[in-house]
């Protein structure tokens, strides 16, 4: 009997990225960490916000760069 070419079981599934609810979750925890920097700079002023965003950003790429490696 003949292969048939569109068979597909062979074939891995490609990868299609981010769910849904992967993207609400990064969008949560990028507007919680831009939550948390607005609150430093009304508290604080804009000296210690630029230090406060520096870190806000290192913390969400690191964070998003370990969930992208699972």
């Amino acid at each position: 009997m003949a292969k048939n070419v569109h068979d597909t079981a062979d074939t891995p599934e490609p990868d299609r990225g981010p769910s849904r609810g992967d993207r609400i979750i990064d969008l949560v925890a990028l507007l919680s960490l831009l939550g948390a920097g607005t609150g430093v700079y009304l508290a604080t002023g804009p000296d210690v916000f630029a230090a406060v965003t520096g870190v806000s950003a290192g913390l969400f790429t690191t964070w998003h760069r370990r969930k992208d490696s699972d």
